[in-house]
């Protein structure tokens, strides 16, 4: 698991512990955590750009968390939590 990603636009994301992930584009870091974003926990796992190319845009990121999987479209600045809840379970 890395805790810096490259996505397609060559925005680098940075896993922040429990605090989010941060994006660093253009010169300008910005963080998301649940504040700010559609991410269910600050503690992101893995962080996983979708290629560009093969009819992908290439604008998407994929958080995993704990209790859930979250995409976050870059372009737009918004994102949606597609699985998981606040429940904790066991591994």
């Amino acid at each position: 698991m890395a805790d810096l990603a490259v996505d397609a636009r060559g925005d680098v994301w940075v896993r922040c512990g429990g605090d989010g992930v941060s994006r660093l584009a253009g010169g300008v870091a910005e963080n998301y955590g649940t504040a700010n974003s559609a991410l269910p926990i600050g503690e992101v796992e893995m962080v996983c750009p979708e290629p560009a190319g093969m009819g992908l845009a290439g604008d998407q990121v994929w958080f995993v968390t704990v209790d859930g999987l979250t995409r976050f479209n870059a372009e737009r600045g918004s994102g949606s939590t597609l699985a998981g809840s606040t429940a904790r379970r066991p591994i």
